[in-house]
């Protein structure tokens, strides 16, 4: 009996060989093609014993109408060859962009993971299939440099539009899903569109056309909490659209809602619910800072009321701190790194030789969250201890000590994102090749990376790209990563971040 092939349809098609990666293989990906995944394995060995029995000829050009997958996967609900503008659009989006990794950490999970599961369930959903199309079409004319699809995404957002509005008012327990991710869906179709230069012009959050669709998507969520959660459990959909809040927050230096604090309500739980709280601590934080900067600065409850302020927000930033590091010690003893040295580290891939390795992906991108968000409490710390007119000696060394905190953690991440991108490999033993303790490692032959895995790793370099107490040479080869990712990514927002023009934490 013959093997089942391990090639995408695509490279089938075109009878090359291929390395059987999925959701995108490095053929296509290398190409610009559409790479329509593997086959299930049933489907394949009864068409190639056929072959092999006599009882079919094999064709000796490409093979056209493939048999159709399960109907219970995505696939199912994309339409077959020939494509026309707009399904070219969809397909190119859910194989490059959509398609999630397995078994996700709880909290790493977001909108990403809840839309091809909300999408093959509702099939034919008006709003759904016109907030997909919007974005795919989008992002087709972004990474393909295709006008017509810029155009054809324009009149089905016009659509999307007068649709949401119409959903929005009979707002249920049966579509709220669907309002959810369609705002959502908007938000990224503002970001992929957006021009540069449309954000110059004051606080570069503010002037993102999306963040109107974040406050659309928090109106949601009250109207959830007050009319509908008495008779429903939060979903996924429910958590996904807190956590995009609370990240809106803290970027936009805003406290959080009382009716959204307590995580739990919300379907949080375990280490995910233990960083939700400390996140909402952050938002809070920052925005009582933002609040004496702005108000009180000129003293006018006077300088020991002012003092007082200050003190506190310092103590509560330390015990903030102190909780993260605890939390960290919660995470699974085998997920920590590993240090290597590279023979051969290229500076636009690697900023030094020194990175880490993780046990998988995941770990690494865990990992970098808590690196990122004790590199964000310490900066906020280092700018309360700057509001005290007369620091003592103790105020001297607390500042000294986040700034040591700040730059070991920000050389963590810059060891760790070369790992995320999938840059190099360690042997399986991990031992040293070489008796000098230099580590001879498999680099990547390209410089594709998994979207998903791109996207886990937008969030930790946002934040350091915009913290001002990392040293200036190092934040240069953050930025350079994150316009990387813009590029691989879509979103034109990022093409920012190597200006002056670029947000400021």
């Amino acid at each position: 009996m013959p093997f089942p092939s391990t090639a995408c349809q695509e490279c089938r098609t075109r009878r090359i060989k291929c390395d059987g990666a999925t959701p995108v293989c490095q053929r296509c990906a290398r190409s610009g093609r559409i790479c329509q995944g593997v086959k299930p394995a049933f489907s394949i060995i009864h068409t190639e014993n056929a072959y092999a029995s006599g009882q079919k000829k094999r064709p000796r050009g490409p093979r056209t109408s493939p048999k159709a997958l399960p109907k219970e996967t995505l696939a199912s609900i994309l339409p077959r060859q020939p494509y026309d503008l707009q399904t070219e659009a969809v397909v190119y989006y859910v194989r490059f962009h959509l398609e999630s990794c397995t078994n996700v950490p709880g909290i790493l999970t977001s909108f990403r993971d809840d839309l091809v599961p909300i999408w093959t369930s509702k099939a034919g959903e008006q709003v759904l299939d016109l907030a997909i199309s919007s974005v795919a079409l989008a992002m087709f004319s972004r990474m393909r440099g295709c006008a017509p699809a810029a155009i054809e995404a324009s009149k089905k957002y016009e659509k999307l539009l007068r649709a949401l509005h119409t959903s929005i008012s009979s707002l249920s327990a049966n579509n709220i899903e669907v309002c959810l991710l369609a705002s959502h869906l908007m938000a990224m179709y503002e970001d992929i569109l957006q021009t540069p230069d449309e954000t110059e012009k004051g606080e570069f959050v503010n002037g993102l056309r999306s963040v109107r669709h974040h406050d659309g998507m928090l109106a949601l969520l009250k109207f959830w909490k007050e009319r509908l959660s008495a008779r429903n459990t939060a979903t996924k959909v429910i958590k996904h659209a807190r956590r995009a809040a609370i990240k809106s927050s803290l970027l936009r230096r805003m406290a959080l809602p009382a009716w959204l604090e307590k995580g739990d309500f919300f379907g949080e739980q375990g280490l995910e619910l233990e960083y939700d709280i400390l996140c909402g601590r952050i938002a809070l934080l920052r925005h009582k800072l933002g609040a004496l900067i702005a108000g009180n600065l000129n003293y006018d409850s006077g300088p020991e009321r002012f003092a007082e302020k200050v003190e506190s927000l310092n103590q509560e930033a330390q015990a903030v701190d102190e909780t993260i590091m605890i939390w960290s010690s919660h995470f699974p003893p085998a997920s920590t790194s590993r240090r290597h040295i590279l023979s051969n580290s290229p500076r636009e891939k690697f900023f030094s030789p020194i990175v880490y390795s993780y046990p998988n992906l995941m770990d690494a991108a865990i990992w970098n969250r808590y690196y990122a968000t004790r590199v964000l409490i310490n900066s906020t710390r280092i700018n309360i201890l700057q509001l005290i007119s007369s620091p003592s000696l103790t105020h001297h060394s607390q500042q000294s000590e986040c700034l040591f905190t700040i730059h070991a953690m920000a050389d963590n991440i810059a060891a760790s994102i070369p790992f995320g991108f999938e840059r190099f490999k360690v042997s399986k033993d991990g031992v040293c090749s070489r008796h000098d303790g230099i580590l001879d490692v498999f680099m990547h032959p390209t410089d594709t990376a998994n979207p998903y895995m791109v996207g886990l790793n937008i969030y930790p370099l946002t934040i350091v790209t915009s913290i001002a107490h990392i040293d200036e040479e190092q934040k240069t080869w953050f930025k350079s990563q994150l316009a990387q990712m813009g590029r691989m990514t879509g979103y034109v927002m990022f093409e920012r971040v190597e200006t002056d023009h670029w947000l400021k934490m």
